[in-house]
């Protein structure tokens, strides 16, 4: 019976994962660019820059996000004809950005970024058929009490509780990223390159 259930965690792992990281690795990227630096990338590992890479770029970001879909399930409740699980997503998660100086890896600024005080909510609901109840007396009365259609919005709930995590995380990330910040590490950035030159 649960198998018909909507599962949040499962969907968002196959269908939504890979492009909610790259949109965020992304938004680091351009977000530090607008504020002048040269920046490449994003890397999935440090180990990815290139050695010409790593003596150009002034610095390196490497994200880290660690991310709960949480699901609260109201419960299954089934007709004759259909079952319907209705609940809520909520979605929460922190940021763990190392700012790393490229050549020597040396890691320059340690930032932990909360994700988890937006409060996000987006209720849901799936309904699916129950197949081969009784002979013809069951299908007269199924005809009856069977929805034209059934419901379905969990992709567009799911959908609509990323997007409004992703707006909101990518705003505060910016908020956390000051270009004061990374300009105050300046002179230790060429003390450490100039070093890695001999």
């Amino acid at each position: 019976k649960g198998n018909h259930g909507f599962n949040a965690n499962s969907a968002y792992n196959q269908s939504y994962r890979s492009q909610l990281m790259t949109a965020l690795n992304n938004t680091f990227v351009s977000n530090l660019s607008d504020k002048g630096f040269n920046m490449k990338g994003p890397y999935q590992t440090f180990d990815d820059i290139t050695f010409s890479d790593k003596k150009n770029m002034y610095l390196s970001v490497v994200p880290r996000l660690t991310f709960n879909i949480n699901q609260k399930s109201t419960g299954v409740a089934c007709k004759s004809t259909h079952c319907t699980d209705s609940g809520n997503i909520y979605i929460n998660g922190e940021m763990l950005l190392k700012v790393i100086e490229p050549l020597t890896g040396q890691a320059m600024l340690n930032k932990r970024i909360n994700l988890s005080d937006f409060g996000i909510s987006e209720p849901y609901t799936k309904q699916w058929e129950i197949k081969n109840r009784g002979g013809l007396v069951g299908m007269a009365t199924n005809s009856v009490t069977k929805p034209e259609q059934l419901l379905d919005n969990t992709d567009k709930s799911l959908t609509r509780a990323l997007n409004s995590f992703y707006a909101k995380a990518a705003a505060k990330i910016d908020t956390y990223l000051s270009r004061d910040e990374l300009l105050s590490i300046q002179k230790d950035v060429a003390q450490l390159k100039e070093l890695k030159r001999y």
